[in-house]
């Protein structure tokens, strides 16, 4: 491990300095009694037997002009454990991602003389399979068939999937308002986990029914959690790894879903009457709950119109997730004219990369 690595870097720097042979085999790393450098908690590996860990996807690109800045930014918003290490003309590139190939495709389009080289994709999930399987703990084990229940929630955008994995959703299932996941796609996430019990979240009413119809085919015991959107998912999943009993959670997640109000901030597509307001083709229009309550011309006020709307007040928690066609830095912006106009507790700007809605805001 690193603790490891570590104690051995530093044994060489002392026979350095002592002049003793650098290659004398008889040193050897000393562990605490009772440890061993081998082995790792079954405990903690059936804990995170489902985490997602993606692509370690590393690359070296050439370009005429590099802006170092501009690039972490952006490697940071589509990858975790991001690192941009630059040197002129050329920097280095690593981070953990679900699709590797759009950290690669992020090193072509820097500019018409991109070069890339040194492009090195390991698959992290499989090395965890693997290095579970040496400590006895598989995919199939009698043990781990009777763990503590799993979740499976449907979310879209690289950064909101992130969170639901954080947040210790054992299976994504890809889709929202304008991709509909199938039945079958959400049985297969269901069978994926490794647990008898599963609470799904559709996170959209829309998808509610093909959750139903999931549940109903698998042969597992599958609670649909009737969540209407991505802000109550996230609440409705924290309240889920808080308690272990199903009667709690669910009557811990109904009392507070009620309180939990869902914004999104989308462009008309063409023009429209919406709840007795007409819209014009390529305004932001405010959703809350689903209803229109704001149209404009400017992303910054529509979106202070949807806050405005939904009464806030000094102890409101607000998450704005930004989709992929608004930088960080105007999100930010939006964050601070929010607790400027509004004064609430918090505002916090997270990286969605939903497409189609320029945020998704959970107001709580």
């Amino acid at each position: 491990s690193g603790g490891q690595g570590l104690a051995v870097a530093l044994e060489g720097f002392r026979r350095s300095v002592t002049n003793e042979d650098p290659d004398d085999d008889n040193y050897t790393i000393q562990t605490p009694e009772g440890a061993t450098s081998a082995q790792v908690s079954k405990e903690f590996l059936y804990a995170h037997a489902d985490d997602v860990y993606g692509y370690c996807t590393q690359f070296l690109v050439e370009v005429d002009r590099l802006d170092v800045d501009e690039l972490r930014e952006r490697v940071s918003s589509i990858a975790d454990s991001a690192v941009v290490i630059a040197d002129g003309s050329s920097a280095s590139v690593h981070g953990h991602t679900k699709d590797p190939g759009q950290l690669v495709s992020l090193g072509v389009s820097l500019g018409p003389m991109s070069k890339l080289s040194e492009v090195k994709i390991e698959n992290m999930d499989a090395q965890h399979a693997e290095f579970s399987s040496s400590q006895g703990v598989g995919a199939q084990t009698e043990e781990k068939t009777n763990m503590s229940p799993s979740v499976v929630a449907v979310a879209w955008g690289y950064g909101i999937e992130r969170v639901f994995r954080q947040e210790r959703a054992a299976q994504i299932v890809t889709g929202g308002n304008t991709m509909n996941p199938s039945v079958r796609d959400m049985m297969a996430a269901i069978d994926r986990t490794r647990a008898d019990m599963v609470y799904l979240l559709p996170n959209n009413k829309n998808i509610l029914p093909t959750a139903k119809q999931a549940a109903e085919r698998s042969s597992k015991d599958v609670c649909v959690v009737e969540t209407a959107s991505i802000p109550q998912g996230i609440v409705a999943l924290q309240h889920i790894m808080a308690e272990t009993e199903m009667d709690d959670v669910l009557q811990s997640i109904e009392s507070e879903l009620d309180g939990v109000k869902s914004g999104e901030i989308t462009r008309a597509v063409h023009d429209a009457s919406m709840d007795g307001a007409l819209v014009r083709e390529g305004q932001y229009i405010g959703l809350l709950n689903g209803s229109l309550v704001a149209t404009g011309d400017d992303l910054q006020e529509t979106l202070l119109d949807l806050i405005g709307k939904a009464e806030v007040t000094d102890d409101t928690f607000i998450r704005l997730f930004h989709g992929v066609m608004v930088t960080e830095s105007d999100a930010n912006d939006c964050a601070k004219a929010i607790q400027e106009e509004y004064h609430p507790w918090e505002t916090v700007v997270v990286y969605g990369g939903q497409s189609h809605y320029e945020f998704i805001i959970s107001i709580e």
